[in-house]
């Protein structure tokens, strides 16, 4: 009896370790499709409107470029020139009305 199991077992073993080395059958139907080739990198129209724009803004700040630096100056530099001081208001002499004005 302890033969004949050691006999099973060592059967059993035999057809697992056959079934882990094999590889599985495939279906030829189910065969593993090729990988489509790489194609061009083309750019959507967004992302070339989007380059466009980019480039437009930097031409812009190349083209603007002397105004800008003035401005910063201007912020940096403190100014040399006292400020003047701003001219009073005329008083006026008539009290404003309060109330409810009539309509005309």
């Amino acid at each position: 009896m302890a033969n004949e199991r050691l006999r099973i077992a060592q059967e059993e073993a035999r057809k697992a370790k056959e079934a882990v080395v094999e590889p599985p059958v495939e279906d030829p139907l189910m065969a593993p499709v090729a990988a489509p080739e790489a194609k061009e990198s083309n750019l959507t129209t967004t992302q070339w409107l989007s380059i466009a724009s980019i480039i437009v803004s930097l031409a812009a700040i190349y083209y603007k470029r002397e105004e800008i630096k003035g401005t910063i100056a201007k912020i940096k530099t403190p100014a040399k020139t006292p400020a003047k001081a701003p001219a009073k208001e005329p008083v006026l002499s008539d009290p404003k009305k309060s109330g409810i004005r009539p309509m005309d």
